[in-house]
């Protein structure tokens, strides 16, 4: 029968037990809520569309591009020229900084819109009233609502007289989101339907949406106060009919150094005491630290800004997603030392093997030379 040697021991599973045992089964719990929290991170992280148009933007390319907005404080709005001459600076901007658009392309895009409310009728008696949202430029890269049926106006219509409705504007008014082609009657005048789209479904939309509804209030009269109800308009055509100040203008524009989009708008687009924000990048883990630093401070607006919905919801999931990151990271802490503590005794265990392997390896070769040379000297 084989004898053990002294350096040699059996394998067995180690028996938890007592604290151990509960120490494992808080680490297994800490770690799935700490995976599901990561999770909800990335949930929130990727369903804003409001904030990809970077992206979208950018398509297969190589360049670097980011998405900026500013928001004008209700003191300091801007006009259409302003617009055209901020283009205008940005595009020598681009000539000095030697940055060329591809052939029959361009470097930037961008839109602006101002928002007021409007009473619309349609196919059923009586009004309701909706949120009018005056949009120029490229307004759908930037707010990719779904289609329902029909197609979104742009900035190259001829007549500038096309709406888009929402689906709840058009079941209030029709009964139906198959409405393109049909019309509205907005303070007597009538505006063929380009589309119906379908308004965002996420949480942190909704609640920006329902608190936007409550501080609008009840306008009262005979009309329905739908304030989360939406129509989509022509900025000159809703400008004609009452003085609209634009309050948002979102450009996408190249990034080839990290902050170069933002610091180019902050200089060219001075806006008072408005908010420039930067939207690419806004949920990397950078920024939602910087979130959590100023926990508190957020809730405190100072600048005179009312934030459009899209803005306000996107600033409560970089409130969610800064409080799953913070909650991950500090249930992954007690998994990740206990993990690393069982390495670190694996390991030792595995070297002090190796060394008393070692050792014993040693010691059969001394004895073995020193039975070579006994036989060799016949002793």
């Amino acid at each position: 029968m084989k004898q053990r040697g002294r350096f040699e021991r059996r394998h067995r599973l180690p028996r938890l037990h007592g604290g151990k045992l509960a120490l494992l089964i808080a680490c297994l719990i800490q770690t799935a809520l700490s995976v599901f929290c990561f999770a909800m991170l990335g949930r929130v992280r990727g369903m804003l569309k409001t904030q990809s148009a970077a992206d979208a933007w950018k398509g297969d390319g190589e360049d670097r591009f980011a998405q900026v907005s500013a928001f004008m404080p209700v003191t300091a709005t801007k006009t259409l020229d302003d617009i055209r001459s901020f283009r205008a600076e940005l595009e020598n901007e681009f000539v000095q900084n030697s940055m060329e658009a591809p052939e029959g392309g361009s470097l930037y895009t961008d839109a602006y819109s101002g928002r007021t409310s409007l009473s619309v009728s349609g196919k059923s008696p009586g009004s309701v009233t909706v949120t009018a949202v005056g949009a120029g430029g490229n307004y759908f890269l930037f707010h990719p609502l779904t289609l329902l049926s029909g197609g979104y106006i742009s900035d190259e219509d001829y007549m500038a007289d096309r709406v888009v409705l929402d689906a709840q504007t058009a079941f209030n008014l029709f009964g139906s989101s198959d409405v393109a082609g049909m019309e509205v009657t907005i303070n007597g005048r009538n505006f063929p339907i380009a589309g119906v789209v379908q308004s965002e479904a996420d949480f942190a939309t909704n609640a920006a949406l329902a608190a936007g509804n409550e501080s609008s209030g009840d306008t009262g009269g005979t009309s329905t106060s739908t304030n989360t109800a939406m129509i989509y308009m022509s900025y000159s055509a809703l400008n004609a009919m009452a003085e609209l100040p634009i309050d948002c203008y979102e450009i996408v524009l190249p990034d080839p150094v990290s902050g170069f989009a933002k610091k180019l708008m902050t200089e060219k687009f001075p806006i008072g005491g408005g908010a420039i924000v930067q939207n690419t990048g806004r949920f990397s883990v950078s920024r939602l630290i910087s979130v959590m630093g100023a926990f508190g401070k957020r809730a405190m607006t100072t600048n005179g800004v009312i934030y459009p919905y899209w803005e306000n919801a996107a600033r409560m999931a970089e409130s969610y997603a800064a409080l799953y990151l913070l909650l991950g990271t500090l249930l992954a802490i007690m998994p990740a030392v206990c993990l690393t503590v069982v390495l670190v005794k694996c390991i030792t265990a595995e070297v002090r093997k190796g060394y008393y392997k070692a050792a014993h390896a040693i010691e059969d070769r001394v004895e073995e030379n020193k039975r070579k040379h006994y036989i060799a000297g016949g002793i």
